[in-house]
């Protein structure tokens, strides 16, 4: 048990020097939500719940954060509006299929990738500060995970070791064997629901009902025997209420009492490892709906968890109706070669 709880400290640790780094450089674009969510997978789950090695890792992420941002400096049309809904629209698809070729071309699951390529698009970053920020938060998070496997503190030989299942939630089943044709049908299948979630929430003004972290959950939710999909209530409380801590702790200690965005990521961080805790899930998508808020217009809190309760629900009905119809449209060619 003290392994763990060394996990939260170092992991409650991290998120809070990277928003102190923000705060001393004035720079917010250092802030990279996900962060927690590749904490939760690497660091608090003892053995990582995505099919990736640590140099995939190092080189996946920060290749994901710089193609958003290309999208955003350069994929435009004469005709459009470069901040309007159509063009964020526009990129935040391209965004989805250069990290869904991306990880199939790696033959890797590192899922928060998406998020890494998604939100640049949607706060229109344009500059190359937030690709370094995770290409160093990239090295450090495995550079800590080498470290405390040294010493017993994350891994197999880690005293509470339970492997995760594929999305992170943990049960002492065996790692689903990796199926790259079902894989490619998840990233396609997953694609109309995507441009459905994100046209609603840019066309509508509630952008957040498409938090990066959603589309995350949405792949998620498509996988075969996803633990998160068997669990779908307790997937969905897990981003609500993650969403709810994060605008809670901005709301309360930023706005009201004026403290530092530094105590709110500290505090975040904090109540989503005890919620963690508490529920027995290590849902990885759900950490990074604590941080978003940090980031986000003040006006825009209070709507900031009904936006992610539909967005979430929104992504665990398409999520398992895209895994039933994978599953019927391979089942009769299995069928076919038994007999």
């Amino acid at each position: 048990m003290k392994s763990k709880y060394l996990r939260y400290f170092f992991s409650i640790l991290f998120t809070t020097g990277m928003v102190a780094a923000a705060a001393l450089a004035d720079n917010k674009e250092i802030i990279f939500p996900e962060v927690l969510a590749l904490l939760l997978g690497a660091w608090v789950a003892v053995s990582m719940p995505w099919r990736v090695n640590r140099i995939q890792f190092i080189v996946i992420m920060p290749l994901v954060a710089v193609s958003g941002v290309v999208l955003v400096r350069y994929l435009r049309l004469p005709s459009m509006d470069p901040i309007g809904p159509e063009t964020v629209w526009m990129r935040m698809i391209a965004a989805y299929l250069v990290v869904a070729v991306l990880l199939l071309v790696s033959r890797s699951t590192l899922l928060p990738a998406v998020s890494a390529g998604i939100l640049p698009v949607l706060m229109g970053t344009e500059t190359w500060i937030y690709p370094l920020s995770v290409a160093i938060m990239a090295v450090l998070i495995m550079a800590g995970q080498l470290v405390m496997e040294r010493f017993h503190i994350w891994g197999a030989a880690a005293a509470d070791a339970v492997k995760p299942q594929a999305d992170g939630i943990r049960e002492k089943t065996p790692e689903p064997v990796y199926d790259h044709t079902r894989l490619c049908l998840q990233w396609l299948g997953g694609l109309p629901f995507m441009m459905i979630l994100s046209g609603a929430a840019l066309f509508s003004g509630f952008r957040f009902f498409a938090a990066p972290p959603l589309v995350v959950a949405l792949v998620t939710f498509t996988m075969k025997n996803s633990p998160s999909g068997k669990q779908a209530v307790k997937s969905w409380f897990m981003l609500f209420g993650c969403s709810v801590i994060g605008a809670g702790c901005r709301w309360l200690l930023c706005e009201q009492m004026d403290l530092s965005f530094i105590v709110c990521a500290f505090a975040a961080t904090a109540l989503v490892l005890l919620f963690v805790d508490f529920s027995g899930i290590v849902f990885p998508p759900a950490g990074a709906l604590a941080i978003l808020p940090i980031l986000i217009p003040e006006s825009m809190l209070p709507t900031y968890p009904l936006q992610i309760a539909a967005g979430a629900a929104f992504c665990v009905i398409a999520g398992k109706l895209v895994s039933v119809l994978i599953d019927r449209i391979r089942k009769p060619a299995a069928d076919t070669g038994q007999e």
